[in-house]
């Protein structure tokens, strides 16, 4: 039900993103942000908000025949296990890379940086200089971390100012901390395309937000396109490479890039904080009625709208596996030789976790002496309870007493 609440949340996300696509990159990447936000607090909403429920003519539709969910759980589990373990070895590598790096302290980088982030309106994050050949990515919350590759190091002023100003303006968004939330979701929800395609949409809209950042600190449009695909030649970083971090250079996205950045008729302007709380809160709204939405309990059968505890309780045994049992009696008791009478009388009663047999009742015509007589001897009757998995459950049964006297 859960998976079914996100994809309705998700493709909405998706359409609203898609109807803003002559607005800014910055503004889809802020609604498919929220959303997936929403998404991944779908649970912890289905807890604190009311429920309701829509009722409809396909709620007397007959309920499809029971079967066994386990394997399907059991593959749910092995597939968010092994996403979440490719998360975890991600950061580990990247933390890996990020130990055995080294702190830049060259002069004309340091300058750059300084300025560069001055423009942005943040702290200088940390310069890490890595022997990877083309890992170029920044990550990190607290303390953020720009990783650079190691051909970084031939690169000329206008490049260098070029990448960290894209790379800070990931820093200043919290980009990082929006990416890591959307793995998450995509790694409990792996079976689910929508998550996989909007955690997509909102990385490369999150690469174009810092491409608009990137123009509007006044380089051109043309100089940037030239150096954005100078670098991703030179890094050759193939569109499957995953790193749980953002990355410039991804050639995945590129040809996209660059046709947004090049089109000058395209908005790029930037969200500011209460913009993006108004949108947050406007996907919340919408998520919550979503989250307390539950969908109606079709019944086994029509006649079993109105039927009565114990046939609830039966339909249960049936899903679980049990059986409505017959149990048949002969009586041969003199007491009835008398009546020189020959019958049979359909009873049903619950048999309880004690052994006991409780609401008995005659559910077949009979005459009145042969029901009594079998009220009698079925009272007498103490079975076994019947176990499920070890533990006594109630179920309802269904006896039929045969009298054969007069002989």
């Amino acid at each position: 039900m859960i998976a079914i609440k996100v994809s309705g949340l998700l493709v909405l996300a998706l359409a609203t993103a898609a109807g803003l696509r002559a607005r800014s990159a910055a503004l889809r990447h802020a609604v498919l942000a929220s959303a997936i936000a929403c998404a991944a607090a779908m649970p912890v909403l289905e807890t604190v908000v009311p429920s309701w429920l829509v009722r409809s003519s396909m709620d007397d539709l007959t309920a499809p025949a029971p079967f066994d969910r386990r394997w399907l759980i059991g593959i749910w589990i092995a597939g968010a296990v092994f996403s979440l373990a490719t998360l975890v070895v991600g950061l580990v590598r990247l933390q890996w890379i990020a130990s055995r790096a080294r702190r830049v302290a060259d002069g004309g980088w340091m300058e750059i940086l300084e300025t560069t982030a001055t423009d942005h309106g943040i702290a200088c994050p940390v310069l890490l200089q890595s022997d990877h050949p083309t890992l170029l990515a920044t990550w990190g919350f607290w303390r953020p971390e720009v990783i650079l590759p190691r051909p970084a190091a031939g690169w000329t002023a206008d490049r260098i100012r070029i990448v960290l100003a894209h790379e800070l303006a990931h820093v200043r968004r919290r980009d990082w901390a929006v990416q890591m939330m959307a793995e998450w979701l995509r790694a409990v929800h792996w079976f689910n395309p929508i998550v996989w395609l909007a955690c997509r949409q909102m990385r490369q809209h999150s690469e174009q937000a810092c491409d608009d950042a990137v123009l509007a600190c006044g380089v051109k449009a043309t100089t940037y396109a030239s150096e954005l695909v100078a670098v991703a030649r030179a890094l050759r970083v193939p569109p499957t490479m995953w790193a749980p971090a953002p990355g410039m250079a991804r050639l995945g996205m590129l040809e996209g890039r660059i046709t947004a950045t090049l089109n000058t008729s395209a908005s790029r302007a930037p969200v500011t904080p209460r913009l993006v709380m108004v949108t947050l809160t406007t996907f919340l709204a919408v998520a919550a009625p979503i989250a307390g939405w539950r969908a109606p309990a079709r019944v086994a059968s029509a006649a079993a709208r109105d039927s009565s505890l114990d046939d609830l309780q039966r339909g249960m045994m049936m899903r679980l596996g049990g059986v409505e049992k017959r149990f048949s009696f002969a009586s041969s008791d003199a007491s009835f030789r008398n009546i020189r009478m020959e019958g049979r009388v359909e009873l049903r009663a619950r048999l309880a976790v004690d052994g006991s047999l409780a609401g008995l009742r005659v559910i077949e015509p009979a005459h009145p002496a042969l029901a009594q007589a079998a009220e009698a001897m079925v009272r007498q009757w103490r079975p076994d309870p019947v176990r499920l998995r070890g533990v006594p459950v109630e179920v309802p049964v269904r006896l039929t007493v045969d009298f054969r006297g007069g002989r």
